[in-house]
């Protein structure tokens, strides 16, 4: 018998600054705090660009640079959202302190679930009856258009 809830898959969090300047100047140490104080992290060898880590037995990829820093929880789902939310806020204290960050364009996250099915079929006959789905006209199929696979994605904001 098939899960009926949706797993969490992946868990991405991101934070878009406007002034990171200073991480062309203290990447390689921010790099360092992060290995040297919190358990797990490896750096990558950062380019002009970005600044990568990996914490590779709980599946996350974390990078930062001159615009964001984005967080993503790959197999979210065997891991505790409370402990995903305070591993990301471990490693933004270390970024934000070394670039030192104050103001923030945006903050966002994204929670990507699976719903089990038996099928394909029965995936996209529960993608076709959504209420979130596009509803495309006839027209769309003429020239030997189709669908190849569907995919809902819900944008939500506050104000």
């Amino acid at each position: 018998m098939m899960r009926e809830l949706p797993i969490l898959k992946t868990l991405v969090f991101e934070i878009r600054y406007s002034s990171g300047h200073l991480y062309y100047d203290r990447c390689g140490q921010t790099l360092q705090d992060i290995e040297n104080n919190l358990v797990g992290w490896v750096g990558g060898i950062p380019d002009i660009n970005t600044g990568s880590l990996q914490r590779i037995d709980k599946e996350y990829n974390a990078s930062f640079g001159g615009i964001k820093y984005d967080f993503t929880a790959n197999n979210a789902g065997k891991e505790e959202t409370e402990i995903i939310a305070k591993d990301i806020s471990s490693l933004w204290r270390i970024i934000q302190a070394n670039l030192g960050m104050e103001d923030f364009v945006r903050v966002g996250c994204r929670f990507y679930y699976l719903i089990p099915t038996e099928s394909t079929e029965e995936a996209e006959d529960r993608l076709k009856a959504s209420e979130l789905t596009i509803k495309f006209p006839e027209s769309f199929f003429q020239n030997d258009n189709k669908i190849k696979n569907r995919h809902i994605i819900t944008v939500i904001t506050n104000g």
